[in-house]
């Protein structure tokens, strides 16, 4: 998905009416410019969402600035999620994969979704207790959860932020 693609304000996807659950919430955000098609009727809810694309929302939704200098060795200046994912670095949202590279046209898997979700928590000063890891045991999936996300998802599961499904998280997928 190449969020920059549509203008903002765009209203009318067509491929959204079989998500009926995520429509509005679409559509709000597309009004509002924080989030583009593919096309000017086009959304493709399905595709995965990209690393890059994540950063882009959270930074956008919420507003965020900062001086950007220098990015990611494989953010190349020229990509539309160029700024969003140096403004993110530069606050120290994320470090990357590697210090070095943040792969953003990769899939982002739930668990570095939830880290980031928790690290902006952290920055805000909304998180006042970290959440008991023991929290993570209800969930049948839990031994998949990286060491590195652990914290994280046991502080919003422990803020009633995430709920799993079933005694699923789904966290690696």
């Amino acid at each position: 998905m190449t969020p920059e693609t549509v203008t903002p304000g765009a209203a009318m996807f067509t491929d959204i009416a079989n998500y009926s659950w995520a429509r509005e919430a679409i559509m709000a955000l597309a009004e509002k410019g924080i989030i583009k098609g593919i096309s000017d009727t086009s959304f493709a809810p399905a595709n995965q969402i990209t690393r890059a694309d994540y950063m882009l929302l959270i930074v956008r939704l919420l507003g965020l600035t900062a001086d950007v200098e220098g990015n990611f060795g494989d953010v190349a200046e020229n990509k539309y999620y160029y700024k969003e994912i140096g403004i993110a670095r530069a606050l120290g949202l994320t470090t990357g994969i590697d210090g070095a590279n943040f792969h953003p046209e990769v899939s982002i898997t739930r668990q570095d979704m939830f880290l980031l979700a928790y690290r902006i928590l952290q920055q805000q000063g909304m998180i006042k207790t970290e959440g008991e890891l023991g929290v993570l045991n209800q969930f049948s999936d839990s031994a998949e959860i990286s060491q590195y996300a652990k914290q994280a998802l046991a502080t919003l599961i422990s803020m009633d932020l995430v709920k799993g499904s079933g005694n699923i998280v789904n966290s690696s997928s």
